[in-house]
Parts: C-alpha cells; sequence; structure tokens
C-alpha cells in the first residue's frame, strides 16, 4: 500500500531565509523578531550575524532593536521598555526590578543610585530629589536644613542684616525688613 508509506515519512520542506533568502531546511531556521518587530524564519548565518538572543525573554531579536544595559547586558527594546529605565545623567539602563532606579527628580527624570548619591539630595522641606548645586541652606529654628529653590522662594525670607536664609520660623519683622533671629535679638528696638 502506498498511501500507507507515505504517510511513515518525514517530508522536510525547504523554505528561504526571510533574511538573506539562502534555501534551507524548514527544521534549520530559527524563529527570531526582526528590526520592525515582525516574527522572521532566519538561517544559522543570519542569527549568528545579525541576532542576539535576549536573556530577559530568551527571543532572538534584530541587532538594531538591541540595547546594553549598565550591567553589561543586552536586551531587546520590549524587555527594555517593560523592565529598565534610563538614567539621563549617566545614559545607561538600569533594571528597574532589581532597585538600581529609585529615584525621580522634581520633573519625574529617572535617576540611578549611583548618580543621585554623587549629584542629588532630597530637600528637607518638601522631600523633592535637587541637585546639590540646587540646594540653599537655610536656618530654622531648630537646626540648619537643604531646601530647593522652589521651597526657598515660598518658605523662606533673607535677613537683610547679615543676608543669611531663614524659614518663616526663624525670622523675625522689624519695620517691614525681615531679620534672623540673632540679628533680631541685636537690634536696639528701644531706639525708635
Amino acid at each position: 500500500n502506498v498511501s500507507s508509506t507515505l504517510n511513515d515519512i518525514d517530508i522536510v520542506v525547504d523554505t528561504s531565509c526571510d533574511d538573506c533568502g539562502l534555501i534551507c531546511p524548514t527544521d534549520l531556521l530559527t524563529e527570531a523578531i526582526d528590526e520592525r518587530g515582525n516574527t522572521v524564519s532566519v538561517c544559522k548565518l543570519c542569527i549568528d550575524e545579525f541576532y542576539t538572543k535576549c536573556p530577559d525573554c530568551g527571543e532572538y531579536c534584530h541587532n538594531d532593536s538591541i540595547h546594553m544595559t549598565a550591567s553589561g547586558i543586552c536586551v531587546c527594546e520590549h524587555c527594555l521598555d517593560d523592565h529598565y529605565r534610563y538614567c539621563e545623567d549617566c545614559e545607561q539602563y538600569f533594571n528597574i526590578e532589581l532597585g538600581t532606579i529609585q529615584y525621580y527628580d522634581e520633573l519625574g527624570k529617572a535617576i540611578c543610585n549611583q548618580c543621585f548619591n554623587r549629584y542629588y539630595y532630597f530637600c528637607d522641606r518638601c522631600g523633592h530629589a535637587v541637585l546639590n548645586t540646587d540646594v540653599y541652606d537655610v536656618n530654622t529654628p531648630h537646626e540648619q536644613a537643604g531646601w530647593c529653590r522652589s521651597c526657598v522662594v515660598d518658605h523662606s525670607y533673607l535677613c537683610c542684616n547679615c543676608g543669611i536664609l531663614c524659614n518663616e520660623q526663624a525670622t523675625f519683622r522689624h519695620n517691614d525688613v525681615w531679620y534672623c533671629e540673632s540679628c533680631y535679638e541685636d537690634l536696639d528696638i528701644n531706639d525708635d
């Protein structure tokens, strides 16, 4: 019986590589994602030269869609978007699931831990992350604090005598002029 013999034979179909057009058996082609995000069947030569296996999702992705992370791992765009954030200070991608991006500045810009520790400070009044160069020392009734520009503008006064920034609770007003506690105590108010 000829029909039963044909059912017992595995038929190998030849097809072409979607990248280079090389004709090869279908079982020698690897499924991959091209640079446009389409699923393609690619020969071993093209896989080795133009594709990288993403360690996060396990897919072979075109090298134009692969990005290097801060830890030296090459990941695809899909995994990059889902699991990594870009630190604009050091210009590298960090895995958010590892806790390497924990901070955001007042504009919502992601900051990696290393850059935050090197360049940023939490405003003691509002809690926003600000550049170290944008922190102002402000005298409060109990201590000196570091405030961001917005908090300084909205909630502090400059002593007209010594030039020290003081918060609202550490300033005193006399004759429409603001003084820090020390300068206010030195005033001879009885001279009026």
